[in-house]
């Protein structure tokens, strides 16, 4: 499993990316979300955005020994990303529409629908 240390370093390192200028295409998505009327409309507004931004495709690769969100430029640019990238997104998106939103770190289990990945 993640140990508390490797789990400490992947938010801050969630927090840096979330720290990033948001892209271009993800502003005005942001833009067209603050147009809409209540905060579950901005929150399922900005997820089908990055839903239509990014198609999803695991990483699991590591940068020293950890697995580390991309940078959002990054992630819009190659039109790719992983829960990561899509926590990254959609609370940097949200931080920008006034919500305060954090990225959560969950464990799911060894096995995911009925593949190990593990």
């Amino acid at each position: 499993g993640l140990s508390y240390k490797a789990a400490f370093v992947l938010c801050h390192k969630m927090r840096e990316a979330m720290s990033e200028e948001l892209p271009d295409k993800l502003a005005k998505s942001v833009k067209l979300a603050g147009g809409k009327n209540s905060s579950k409309e901005k929150i399922e507004f900005m997820s089908e955005e990055i839903h239509k931004l990014v198609t999803y495709s695991g990483n699991w690769a590591t940068t020293k020994g950890q697995m580390f969100p991309q940078k959002m430029a990054d992630v819009i640019k190659k039109g790719k990303g992983d829960c990561k990238d899509y926590s990254t997104l959609l609370a940097a998106s949200l931080n920008s529409l006034g919500f305060q939103a954090f990225p959560f770190l969950t464990f799911r289990s060894k096995t995911y629908m009925g593949e190990t990945r593990l």
